[in-house]
Parts: C-alpha cells; structure tokens; sequence
C-alpha cells in the first residue's frame, strides 16, 4: 500500500522529463531540415524551448504544487524570474541567424560614446586621389551590384591591399558612396542621424549635415539602412525614421528635407526604411511606409514636392529599393513592396503590372532586370525566387512566371548576374545558381548574413563576421584567392569599390585599403 502511494507521489515528478526529452529530438529535426533558413530554425527552435518551459510550468502549477501558497508562487516564479532578466540585460541586436545579443541594460550603445560631431558646411572641391572612380549609389553605379572597368590582381599574398585609414563611425548598416574625393555615408552617433563626406585619400571629415532623429530597434540595431545617392553636384539620402535629404555635393548644405511618413500619414516598418533613393529624369523615387500605404512615392528633384504616390490596395513598401528600367521598349519602375511586384510609369506612377508575392516576411532584394525583357527576384523567408517574362499588352505589360524555386534564399543581401548564373549568399551561404531554370549550381564558404560585389569574374564578399574575402567564381565553382581582416563585429553593410579603393564599414568602423589593381596588357 505505502508502495503504491509513493508511486502517485512520484510520477507525476517524471512527467516532467517529458519536454527535456522532446525538446532536443524536435530540436534536432528542426536544425536538420536545410530548407529552412537558419533564422527561421533559430526562432522555431526557441519557441520549442520556450513551449517545453510552459507544459513545465504550467504541470508544476496544476500538478505538483499543493496548496494555495505554493501555487502563487510557482504562478509567480516566470514573471519575477523574467522582470529581474529584463532588468538586468537589454538585446543589443540580433545576429543574422536571429540569435539575440544581450548586454548590461546600463551599458551605453557604442554610438552614444562617440564624439558628437558639429555640422559642418565644407567651401572647396576636394580632388580624388590617383586610381579613384565614382561610386555614386547603391551596389554600384549602375546599380548592378558589380564595378566594371577594375581588373583586381589575383593574389593578395604577392601584392597584399594596403591599409590606407581606418575611421570610428556611427550606428548603422549604410554603405558609402564615392563621388571624386569624397565617401559619403549615414550613421547615428546619440540622438542625431548624420549624413557625413570623409576625404576618401586620408579619411578626415569633410563635411556633416545631422538631423536629430534615432532609429532604435532591438533585434536590427539602431541607426539608418540605406546608401545615398549622388547625382551631379547632390547627394540625396534616405534615413532611418523617413526623412529624405536632398544635399549639396561639395559643401554638405541641405538643399531641401521631407518626411515621406508624414507625408503619406503612414507608419515606420518594422526595421525601418531602407530604401536608397532613386533618381530617374526630374523626380527622386523611394518607398513608402508599412502595410496599408502607398508603395511608391515620387518627389521633384528641385524642391522635394511630392508628384505623385502610387500602389496596389492593402499593400506597402518592403526594404529594397526602387530600380529604373527598360522593358518591352517602355521606361518604367520597378517596386518590391510588402505583398507584390509592381511596375509603374514613371510619369505619374499608374501601375502598368503587379506580380503577387505574399508573405509576412520582409523582402530587402532589389528586383535585376536581364536581357530579353526579364526579371529577377529573389528572397528569404521561405517567400521563394521568381523568374518574370514582361510582355506588352496593351497599354499595360503582363508578367508571366518563368520559373518559381528556392534556390536562392537572400534574406537581407543582393545576387549579381553573370554567365548566365546568379550569385549570391544563399541563407548565409554563398551559392550560385542556373539562370535558366532557377536550380542550385553550387554551396561553397559560410560567409553570414554578408554582402557580395562582383568586380570582374571576381568577387568580393563581405562576411557578416567582418572579414572580406576575393573569390573566383564561375557556374563550375568557387574558390578563395585572399581574405582581407578588414573589420571585426556585425557586419551588415554593403562595400563599395572607388576604382581601386575599397571602403568597408559596419556599425562601429569604417576602413578604407587600396587594392592590388592590374594594369592594361599585364597578365593577371
């Protein structure tokens, strides 16, 4: 008998081994199916923890506490547990496979211990050092992702880049732009978001414009998304909050500001805007706000008046930016947004074809246009790849689907097109996959959630780690030629090629190498 009450006392004990045993055996399968990306594993993993931890809890509050005493206290336990966590420790941002990174709640952000800057309005050009080319917007450019017209030498141990300066920098995952001397990118430094010129020869500051603004977002970081872009003698930026910056080239001067959120009455997304700004004939382009909103906002270069704003019904701008184009003999404009791709007359924005692209997820890749009348999206997120034929009908284009895989997944990075192949960083991967028919050519290096620039038959590829290494790569593979340190820490940020200077950077410091540069009619 005393037996059989010891057992009634004890199993209900054993129950809880259950989620212990379960918990690392869902865990497992999760983490072994490579369809997901490993964000999503992350978080589907630590919602399995977070369930095993409540059937404890809440067995333990039914089961074995007896008595209204213990049961307030084991009701109580998770919430004083959690506040005195909370309390302690904030989440200074996630990595790129969503595995948070908590510091002392008292801690300052590394922006906050900056130097706070002084605007300030520069008055002579500055002359680009020997070997420098423009750089003018984001991935390139042309916008293409790749630097033409740089043949890089092949082997960094014969002739290793040389260091030229290395410069603190605000918060912030923008890249740099170069235009003649001068590299120009945003960042937070405390409660104002800048806008700053650097001498691209020595790194000294040229010139600074700041508005005061902060982006905060716990699991992204603070500080502003997007590149800026330089047309002629103006710099134009997007910040983090939605204010849109229309600057003067040499000296730094606003010219005009808008707040496109204010504008258009919409709410910030989630990671803020990220758009860089396009500029195509007379307008800047750029998004609008989170789900229901206009997705595409067109403004006059002169005076930052807003022409038109444009988009499907209950939908809204995601966190590429807007790509200009010609297809089927038409210019147009080519929006990713929250739930499709639009294309739109750059006249007065009329939608001219949408493409349905669902999810809840956000997609950050610009759209490529390719020969013969084509698209290409790509995406994370499980929301899959798209290969897009544009035809015309009408006085409207219809897109029809070419292929539709998952061959590619970009969460918050962009492919280059080259040898009829698409090359990228798949979930943190980089891959190459076939043009033709959206399947997988290859996996090689795990570079995190980085960033690739195609300089040649080359690549340069910016680890999230902070390294960059030179990759040859080719539909038959890929192979690292040299790596570089370059940076230590998070690394999100886009590089930018200036000719034979590179400029790297990520939320807390920039760095400027010259790179071994082959010379015309020199063997590589």
């Amino acid at each position: 008998m005393a037996t059989a009450e010891k057992k009634q006392k004890i199993w209900p004990w054993f129950v809880l081994l259950l989620p212990a045993i379960a918990a690392p055996v869902i865990i497992s399968r999760i983490r072994a199916n490579e369809e997901l990306e490993e964000n999503i594993r992350g978080m589907q993993s630590a919602l399995t923890i977070v369930a095993s931890v409540l059937f404890a809890w809440l067995w333990a509050l039914i089961m074995l506490a007896r008595g209204w005493t213990a049961r307030i206290l084991v009701f109580l336990a998770p919430a004083v547990l959690l506040g005195i966590f909370l309390s302690l420790f904030r989440n200074a941002g996630a990595a790129g496979n969503g595995i948070p990174n908590w510091t002392w709640r008292w801690e300052p952000q590394p922006d906050e211990l900056l130097e706070q800057l002084t605007a300030v309005e520069a008055t002579a050009e500055i002359k680009a050092p020997e070997g420098a080319a423009d750089f003018l917007r984001f991935l390139g450019s042309k916008g293409e992702n790749r630097v033409d017209g740089v043949v890089l030498a092949r082997d960094w141990k014969a002739q290793p880049p040389k260091e030229l300066w290395r410069q603190t920098v605000g918060a912030g995952w923008t890249g740099f732009v170069v235009a003649g001397g001068l590299a120009i990118t945003q960042e937070q430094r405390g409660p104002e978001e800048w806008v700053v010129a650097y001498k691209l020869a020595d790194g000294s500051r040229v010139w600074s414009h700041a508005r005061s603004v902060r982006f905060s977002e716990g699991q992204g970081g603070d500080g502003p998304r997007a590149t800026p872009t330089v047309v002629g003698d103006r710099v134009y930026a997007m910040g983090a909050t939605g204010w849109l910056m229309c600057l003067e080239l040499k000296s730094g001067k606003a010219l005009w500001e808008t707040s496109v959120l204010s504008g258009l009455a919409a709410k910030n997304l989630m990671w803020g805007k990220s758009c860089s700004p396009l500029v195509s004939a007379d307008k800047v382009v750029v998004t609008g706000g989170e789900n229901p909103s206009p997705s595409v906002v067109a403004y006059d270069v002169a005076n930052g008046k807003e022409l038109w704003r444009s988009g499907l019904p209950n939908d809204g701008a995601s966190y590429a930016s807007v790509v200009a184009a010609k297809l089927a003999g038409r210019e147009v404009l080519l929006s990713v947004n929250a739930l499709s791709l639009t294309i739109h007359d750059p006249a007065g924005g009329k939608i001219l074809a949408s493409h349905p692209w669902e999810g809840n997820w956000p997609k950050c890749s610009d759209p490529i246009v390719l020969p013969d009348d084509k698209i290409l999206l790509t995406a994370g997120y499980q929301m899959g790849d798209y290969l897009l034929q544009v035809k015309p009908n009408g006085e409207k284009l219809a897109l029809e689907v070419v292929w539709n895989t998952k061959g590619m997944k970009t969460t918050f990075n962009n492919c280059t097109v080259r040898d009829n192949a698409v090359y990228g960083i798949d979930d943190g991967i980089l891959a190459c996959m076939d043009l033709k028919d959206g399947k997988r050519l290859w996996k090689s290096e795990r570079v995190g959630q980085g960033q690739i620039l195609a300089v040649g038959d080359l690549l340069l590829v910016q680890t999230e780690s902070g390294p960059v290494l030179l990759v040859e790569a080719s539909p038959a593979g890929s192979k690292v030629l040299g790596k570089l340190k370059a940076l230590e820490g998070k690394t999100w940020n886009n590089l930018c090629l200036a000719g034979k200077y590179l400029l790297a950077r990520n939320d807390k410091e920039a760095v400027c190498y010259e790179l071994p540069v082959v010379q015309m009619g020199e063997k590589k």
